[in-house]
């Protein structure tokens, strides 16, 4: 680990996961380049083949910590298959980070698929029920 590695991980222990949460939901209500979509892969005659998701600054922050939360789930594949049925407002917290999961992993093989998300509200109504069950003490 180099000193540059060392001075951001003292400067990102600081950091509050809920202040993450937070900001990216007022950013995905507040800004439309929140997340967007940039030209990925073309062809050799420079037509689009595959559009990828570009995250805003707040989106990407919160990804980056997602994935070292205790929200992660190393098992989303098969954990998914058990609530896709299941109402948001009715997650718990576990399987809220089973969809998050799905979601980013997901869009790795899916280009597309976090700006998807976005768009369509589900993102924000996730990021949602976790602020609410947070705030509950529901963890």
């Amino acid at each position: 680990m180099g000193l540059f590695d060392k001075l951001k991980k003292k400067k990102e222990g600081n950091i509050n996961f809920d202040e993450i949460i937070e900001e990216t939901i007022y950013d995905l209500k507040n800004n439309p380049e929140a997340c967007t979509l940039y030209d990925g892969m073309h062809t050799e005659d420079r037509k689009i083949v595959i559009q990828e998701s570009n995250l805003g600054e707040k989106l990407k922050t919160f990804i980056r910590y997602f994935g070292t939360s205790d929200l992660f789930d190393k098992e989303y594949m098969e954990n998914e298959k058990l609530i896709q049925e299941k109402d948001i407002n009715n997650l718990t917290y576990k399987e809220i980070g089973t969809m998050l999961t799905a979601i980013i992993r997901g869009d790795r093989f899916c280009s597309g698929l976090i700006y998807s998300k976005v768009k369509d509200g589900t993102l924000l109504k996730l990021l949602e029920r976790l602020k609410d069950i947070k705030s509950k003490g529901e963890e």
